[in-house]
């Protein structure tokens, strides 16, 4: 198994992220059009982040569990997330690792972790025991 390399993982959560976005641009359209006049813009902001936090962490830990490993972004980079025995992800651990990377904050701190240590692994991977491998190279 060979180890995806950063720029691969970081263009998989771009895309994973982008998706998020796109749903978050939707929710304050509806918001702004359909909710009371009465909200501030800051709490319409608000409640459209965290409903685009929400969506994130349940499309990537569904996809990533029902997917065995993939995202829509892993796919198309054509990597994925799997346990060094091969053996099937589960959805606490898939929650887990969608948990800690819709924090763009923990993903910056994970990326300095990353480059600083020369490690192709991230605290992510360490915490919920995965490998992110390149499923192109295995071929």
């Amino acid at each position: 198994m060979l180890i995806a390399r950063f720029d691969k993982r970081i263009g998989a959560w771009l895309i994973d992220k982008i998706l998020s976005w796109g749903a978050l641009g939707g929710l304050l359209a509806v918001e702004i059009i359909y909710f009371p006049k009465d909200l501030s813009l800051f709490l319409e902001i608000l409640i459209a982040m965290a409903a685009s936090y929400l969506f994130y962490v349940i499309s990537v830990s569904l996809y990533l569990f029902i997917g065995n490993g993939y995202t829509l972004g892993m796919q198309i980079f054509g990597i994925r997330a799997c346990h060094a025995t091969q053996e099937r992800i589960r959805f606490k651990e898939a929650f887990l690792k969608a948990l800690m990377t819709g924090f763009i904050a923990m993903d910056l701190v994970n990326a300095i972790f990353m480059l600083s240590e020369h490690t192709e692994r991230s605290v992510f991977d360490r915490l919920t025991s995965f490998l992110v491998v390149d499923v192109r190279a295995e071929k």
